[in-house]
């Protein structure tokens, strides 16, 4: 009866344990999850900011390069002007200008055009190498974050594995403890029987045995 009822315990012990290990597992999992969800809003948080900064700073930037271009251009209708006028003097004094001062002049305004195509060039490359830079550094400081997502992830499994395995072997050591006493009792028990049996038979045939010497002598 006792082992009967540690049996019963020990049933019920396993259906707690499972149970416990569920919450227990739950536990884990839920952590881990909220540790994935806080470092991906980290992440999402810092790409935003530097996108915006390279939104602001591009913003900038081309203002910049739209005030210099206008200088540049004003300076280059500046030189047209001055070009144009001694184009005129030279006319009314020689009646023609001169092909050494037609490839100055034109040498002059290719030249200032050049200068400006060169200045916006510049200011594209100078932006395009900032923007490289600083997505390079969310890029590394993204690939950190992830990277402790991962060894959380491990941790977390491990964690499991962990709590499983301890559940495990609490539960399997009471149940082959139990085991082995009730194997003995069984064993002890059905020895007794054997034995019990064994006694009544011999009885059953003395009995017999009895009986038929006395049927004898009665005849």
């Amino acid at each position: 009866e006792n082992l009967s009822q540690e049996g019963d315990i020990l049933s019920q012990n396993r259906i707690n344990r499972e149970a416990d290990e569920t919450v227990q597992v739950q536990n884990v999992a839920s952590e881990r999850d909220n540790f994935e969800q806080e470092i991906t809003e980290k992440i999402n948080s810092k790409k935003i900011i530097m996108e915006a900064h390279i939104s602001e700073n591009a913003e900038k930037a081309n203002k910049q390069m739209e005030l210099r271009c206008q200088e540049l251009h004003k300076n280059s209708e500046n030189i047209k002007l001055k070009i144009q006028e001694e184009e005129r003097r030279e006319r009314e004094e020689e009646g023609a200008i001169s092909s050494e001062m037609a490839t100055l002049h034109k040498e002059t305004m290719q030249e200032a055009d050049a200068l400006i195509r060169v200045e916006v060039e510049k200011h594209e490359y100078e932006l395009q190498n900032k923007n490289v830079a600083r997505k390079k550094v969310f890029a590394q400081e993204e690939a950190v974050l992830l990277r402790s997502i991962e060894d959380q992830n491990r941790q977390s499994q491990m964690n499991i594995s962990n709590i499983q395995r301890m559940n495990r072997s609490s539960v399997q050591s009471s149940e082959r403890e139990w085991r082995g006493r009730t194997a003995t009792w069984l064993h002890t028990a059905t020895r007794k029987v054997r034995l019990k049996a064994e006694e009544e038979k011999k009885q059953q045939q003395k009995t017999g045995l009895a009986k038929r010497r006395g049927f004898k002598k009665n005849l």
